[in-house]
């Protein structure tokens, strides 16, 4: 939090803010590719993949100028050594493998840059760090001049849940040990991730969608694509009859779709 109020203000413009550089990346000092410290010998583990990222998502937010490395965008994890040997091709082919990842650096730069005319807090020099009562969530208020189209609030999770998953896995996991109450999970997002699964969607309203599934039929799916947020909330508690399945909800984000492009999008 220091180091960010740091970056702050007078001082905004001043620095370069990154995670990766050729001096961190050699491994003959140490270091390393960040995918591949977070996960040694995985480095497209969902760890991998979920650290790393949030740490970019930290950097194109924070105030100062942020940098990439090269083939961060595509989760490179290819040694970078300075010396000695010449550090290998990049391998371009990974940013198909991993395009989901390249298309959230691809939306965290259009973030950055203002492209959609609402987010110029985060060009601006602005920074306060809010108060948040949860263990490693840090939240700040970005701005420039304030007001519409300005003001932009950032929330980072670092918490390590106990009950880790993926999205083949039974939500369930997530529920801790003991845990008997109807709420157990909500920290995880589904990611439309193209590789895994048959039919072309990286292209069209559902390219870079990513869907969070609450109970009974809370659900929040965004749609980059459109700048479009869906969610659907229903009261089961008052009639339980009301609960909504997932192809149900599915059905409606493609009546939603239609809606909005006309079929054409398909």
């Amino acid at each position: 939090m220091l180091s960010l109020n740091a970056l702050s203000g007078p001082n905004a413009f001043k620095c370069v803010v990154y995670t990766e550089n050729h001096d961190k990346d050699d491994p003959s000092g140490g270091g390393g590719r960040l995918p591949d410290l977070i996960h040694p010998g995985q480095s497209d583990s969902w760890e991998s993949k979920k650290r790393s990222t949030l740490a970019a998502a930290v950097v194109m937010t924070a105030p100062a100028i942020p940098m990439i490395f090269e083939g961060q965008e595509f989760l490179a994890w290819q040694p970078f050594p300075n010396g000695g040997p010449q550090p290998a091709q990049i391998d371009w082919t990974m940013a198909t493998t991993f395009v989901g990842i390249t298309r959230l650096y691809r939306n965290m730069i259009h973030l950055r840059r203002n492209w959609f005319n609402n987010t110029r807090g985060l060009q601006g020099a602005n920074l306060h760090i809010l108060p948040v009562f949860a263990d490693n969530v840090l939240v700040y208020h970005r701005w420039d001049q304030g007001r519409a189209g300005d003001d932009v609030v950032v929330v980072c999770n670092f918490s390590n849940v106990g009950y880790p998953t993926t999205h083949f896995s039974d939500r369930n996991e997530l529920k801790a040990e003991g845990w008997t109450g109807r709420w157990g999970y909500g920290m995880l997002w589904w990611a439309w991730d193209v590789p895994l699964y048959p039919g072309n969607i990286a292209s069209g309203p559902w390219q870079g969608a990513f869907s969070a599934m609450g109970a009974n039929g809370q659900y929040i799916t965004a749609f980059p694509f459109w700048n479009l947020l869906v969610v659907h909330k229903v009261n089961i508690d008052q009639d339980e009859s009301r609960k909504i399945t997932e192809p149900t909800y599915m059905t409606i984000l493609d009546m939603v779709l239609d809606a909005k492009c006309d079929k054409d999008c398909r």
